[in-house]
Order: C-alpha cells, then structure tokens, then sequence
C-alpha cells in the first residue's frame, strides 16, 4: 500500500466518521427539544434532595402525537419546596438534558390512561403548559407522599385530549401480528421447540 492510498483511506475513514458523529449528535439534540423546553425555566444544577429514587419513568409529549419516552433511565429528588429531575448516566441524552428542578406550586396533574399496565398521571408545569410529563401512578403517589401533598391531581381525565390512542393499537396490532408469524411457523414446521 502506498503513502497516497494510505492518506485516502485514513481521510474516508475521518470523514465517514465525522459524519456518523454528526448524525448521533443531530438526532440526540432533536430528540432531547421538549426537555431543553423545561430546561429554560426549570434548570438547575443538580442538588442532593431529600430523597431521591432512580431508575423511574417518564414520558414527555407537546402538542404533537410525537413523545419522548425515559423509561427506566430518570432520577427523580424531591425536597420540601419541589421535585428534582435528571437522566441517569451514561445514557446519551444527559448530553443535552441538564437537571430539572420543578417548584411543588407549579405542577398540576390529571388522571392519565397512558401506560397499558398502569394508571398515570399527567402533569401539567406552569411556566411551559405545552409540554407535560406523564408518570406511572404509584412514582406520583410517592411523589405526592414526600411532597406532604402539595401536587394536586384531579381525579378527573386530563383536559387535553392528547392520548396515546394510535400507539395502543400499533402495540396491540404489532404484537398480534408477531403471535400470528410465530404460531405459523410452529405449525407450518420452520420452528421446532424441541
């Protein structure tokens, strides 16, 4: 191999990378928007709450019927006066996401019919009403425990019509769609359990 062919091959290499990079970082950016959103009003450096539980759930959603799920990668704290957010490193989005801290007197919540396996809440912040943050019933509650019950959730449906309708029948379609090719490939012969 000569010099000129080594060049050319270490510059391709420079540059596809380059740009696989950019991509990662572009779509990364894009998809953490409703977060910096919150951001604006609600961040802050991260400060050790009273009590903190990792590894809990959330889903943010706009106007839009895009959302951004953080399943199992958020930290949420909570103190006296609010409630403390952040993603869980080393996932990519804490590039971009910095810690949340959200005053008790701002959030409002509804019942929310989100989760196919649980009840949710919906909630509402005040200084960003277009973006909401749905979580799992039982993280609210204790969340409303340790908050000595200054989150106020109406009992009522969320007034803002935006469920997840369309995503409950992808899921339960695409999952009936998955049974089906897997119970015909068992009975047509092209799998074998044993």
């Amino acid at each position: 191999m000569s010099i000129a062919e080594f060049i050319s091959q270490v510059g391709t290499f420079v540059f596809g990378t380059a740009i696989a990079g950019g991509l990662f970082f572009a779509v990364y950016w894009r998809n953490a928007f409703r977060w910096r959103m919150l951001a604006r009003h609600y961040g802050r450096e991260w400060r050790r709450p009273s009590d903190v539980r990792t590894m809990q759930n959330g889903v943010l959603y706009g106007h839009d019927t895009a959302y951004n799920s953080y399943k199992g990668i958020l930290k949420i704290g909570v103190d006296q006066n609010g409630m403390s957010l952040a993603i869980i490193r080393p996932f990519s989005y804490f590039f971009f996401c910095e810690p949340l801290y959200i005053p008790f007197k701002e959030i409002k919540g509804w019942q929310q019919s989100w989760y196919l396996d649980s009840k949710s809440v919906e909630l509402e912040f005040a200084r960003v009403p277009e973006i909401k943050m749905v979580m799992p019933g039982d993280q609210v509650g204790w969340l409303r425990k340790r908050a000595g019950q200054q989150i106020t959730i109406k009992a009522e449906p969320t007034p803002h019509k935006a469920k997840p309708v369309f995503w409950y029948y992808f899921v339960l379609i695409q999952s009936a769609m998955m049974i089906g090719v897997v119970t015909w490939m068992l009975v047509d012969g092209h799998v074998s359990l044993f």
